[in-house]
């Protein structure tokens, strides 16, 4: 079962919330064992991460270099089977001690409560085009 679409809309919503105040979507259950995190072909990192391994590797290297100290949400809506999520997210530097807020975009797939895949995007226009094609 793949979930109403607010159930997905909703679990969407915990993640960011979670990320906004330093929780771990994985610690609650959020993040289905075989997900996929996509970084798209222009970040430092490129490619995707797979499973559980995969998605504490993401997080832990963004988490090395950033700290989240706010998440605005702009726009939250399903398109097709999927959750776009417009953001404005504020991080700090944890070496240079910037701050910087920068508009992103996130595509996730969600089924049965918790989210199979993650692609996230360097603005609010990439992530829109993503959505548009169904994929990233």
């Amino acid at each position: 079962m793949s979930g109403r679409p607010s159930e997905r809309v909703d679990v969407v919503r915990r993640v960011l919330d979670l990320w906004a105040t330093g929780g771990d979507p994985l610690r609650e259950g959020l993040i289905a064992p075989d997900v996929v995190y996509a970084n798209p072909a222009d970040a430092v990192d490129a490619g995707d991460r797979h499973g559980v391994e995969g998605w504490r590797g993401a997080m832990s290297n963004f988490g090395r270099a950033f700290e989240i100290t706010g998440i605005h949400v702009v726009a939250l809506e399903e398109v097709g089977d999927r959750v776009l999520a417009l953001v404005e997210m504020e991080t700090r530097g944890r070496g240079s001690g910037l701050v910087a807020t920068r508009p992103l975009g996130f595509l996730f797939d969600v089924h049965d409560g918790r989210v199979t895949r993650l692609e996230w995007h360097n603005g609010h226009a990439p992530a829109r085009e993503a959505a548009a094609r169904g994929g990233g």
